[in-house]
């Protein structure tokens, strides 16, 4: 177990006073304490105690944000492999086929809204505790809030603001607030906290809202708003932005991979991450969606993984360079199954290709379950390479028959050796630095200014590749996805950039009403106030 900062050692005491919160159709709460408020909220650990409900609530990020940030767009997909992974939910996701009772869009609303019900419920009591000492913690909590909203209005468009918890037990939101509202909420909580949050940047902030976080909160509803209200804000984005990198506070990393080690809480790069720990803030369970189950050996652990989120072969590809000769990796099948030679990018090395060696480096890995010839069936697939565990990039379909080797696996953030538990002890990184030089790249082009050519260089450098000599939407977004990929931008990316409509692979063209979820059927059925989005 890694050693936990202050903040996480709080969030735990914290935690203990946390409950569920089902939907925002029951946003009230449950205080189970038998303290005197009059006697509480004395000290900064006290103040500090009293948040951890709300930052636990991060906690299952990956299973809600992750999952429909990276599935519904052209870098990660669950193919069938046989009898494993049928369920539609996953196929659905990937290529947006879902319906409003569709389960994973329903469990990422109450999610979403059981933070924004914490926050009110801290707010409130901290506002009943008054002075001096509690305003930065109130501001720090509507900010959190604020952040949960940009998940709502990123992923539902119009949805019910509530920013009470003095409500009755059978409250229900009274109307659904259009995306112009939602985002003007955000925009004037955070302005108006800004004066009262830290700007401090050490273990006691870490993993906390800051005046950075604020700021980076702008930056992507700045960036954002044409999709959100109809009208483009890249000055007030690009000032958001200037006042994170201006300031110095932040850095880029020497090594990209400094990000996503068992030691990554002293990067440079991090706005703010989830401090998550294998015993005391699980959660980070990449391992266990994305390795074939005969991984396990490689890392010498017990649990073996489900063998199901795999990479788009298209966007391994891109991190290829055919031009070069041929670079560490070697050779890679790409697309279509033809051999694409050679790179440099050292971000390659976040997938897992090629031979599979036990723990010791030598002794191949065998899966007894590889698909044999059928003489029966000649036209079900078969693997070529036999037993002996071989992850090709190439993926021969999506289903029902894809091949349980098939698929570059994440390897991005460093999978601990010897782990018995099925969670990560790495931290992840919600704003990171490289993300806000990108963001200031775009804002600037799309004003028709390519200077942040040297931002989007600077990364390339670290990267092991070529300058780029032009700057254009095309290959900025296709850097933001190997810069960022599987760190759960890549949905919005796409919608912003224009191209969350077009095909790719396991996906048709698709509808723009499909930019956004569908508000849960279940909501709702509860709640006939909502208003279900159009296309649904």
């Amino acid at each position: 177990m890694k050693k936990i900062n202050k903040i996480l050692i709080a969030l735990m005491v914290g935690s203990i006073s946390m409950v569920s919160i089902p939907s925002c159709t029951d946003l009230d709460e449950e205080i189970f304490s038998t303290i005197d408020p009059d006697e509480f909220f004395q000290t900064e650990e006290e103040f500090l105690s009293s948040l951890g409900s709300a930052y636990t609530r991060f906690y299952p990020f990956i299973q809600n944000v992750w999952i429909l940030s990276e599935l519904p767009s052209d870098e990660m997909t669950v193919p069938v492999r046989g009898t494993n992974w049928a369920n539609p939910v996953q196929r659905q996701m990937h290529a947006h086929t879902w319906t409003a009772q569709h389960p994973p869009i329903t469990n990422l609303w109450n999610y979403l809204y059981s933070g924004v019900a914490t926050t009110n419920r801290l707010i409130f009591q901290l506002e009943q505790q008054g002075g001096e000492d509690s305003e930065a913690f109130i501001a720090e909590m509507k900010t959190f809030r604020a952040l949960w909203y940009l998940y709502l209005i990123d992923f539902y468009g119009n949805v019910p603001i509530v920013d009470r918890f003095d409500v009755s037990d059978d409250f229900a939101p009274s109307n659904v607030n259009n995306r112009a509202e939602v985002s003007n909420f955000i925009e004037s909580t955070v302005l108006e906290s800004l004066g009262s949050l830290t700007k401090d940047v050490n273990l006691n902030t870490y993993g906390r809202i800051t005046y950075w976080v604020g700021q980076a909160i702008l930056a992507k509803l700045y960036l954002n708003a044409e999709i959100y209200t109809g009208t483009a804000q890249w000055a007030k984005a690009e000032t958001a932005i200037d006042e994170i990198i201006n300031q110095g506070e932040f850095s880029l990393a020497p090594n990209y991979f400094d990000n996503f080690n068992l030691s990554n809480s002293t990067s440079p790069e991090f706005l703010l991450a989830i401090p998550y720990d294998e015993i005391n803030a699980a959660g980070f369970d990449l391992y266990t969606r994305v390795m074939q189950s005969t991984s396990r050996l490689t890392f010498n652990r017990t649990q073996g993984p489900w063998n199901g989120y795999a990479t788009v072969a298209d966007a391994y590809a891109s991190y290829i360079d055919p031009v070069r000769n041929p670079g560490p990796q070697g050779d890679v099948i790409g697309m279509d199954g033809s051999t694409v030679t050679g790179t440099t990018d050292i971000r390659l090395r976040q997938f897992m290709v090629g031979p599979q060696f036990e723990f010791d480096g030598i002794t191949p890995i065998v899966d007894p379950a590889y698909e044999k010839p059928d003489p029966d069936n000649p036209e079900k697939p078969f693997d070529p390479d036999g037993p002996e565990v071989n992850y090709t990039p190439f993926l021969n379909e999506f289903e029902p028959n894809c091949l349980n080797q098939a698929g570059a696996r994440c390897q991005k953030w460093e999978y601990e050796i010897g782990s018995v538990s099925r969670s990560a002890n790495n931290d992840y990184a919600i704003f990171r630095y490289t993300d806000i030089m990108l963001m200031k790249a775009e804002v600037l082009l799309r004003q028709n200014d390519a200077s942040g050519l040297v931002l989007v260089n600077m990364i390339r450098e670290r990267a092991g590749v070529d300058p780029l000599t032009g700057l254009t939407m095309e290959n900025l977004l296709a850097e933001r996805g190997r810069e960022l990929y599987a760190e759960s931008w890549r949905r919005s990316d796409l919608i912003r950039f224009g191209v969350n409509k077009e095909a790719w692979w396991g996906k048709l063209a698709t509808d723009p009403y499909l930019n956004l979820f569908p508000i849960p059927q279940s909501q709702i059925d509860a709640n006939a106030n909502l208003v279900q989005n159009p296309g649904y």
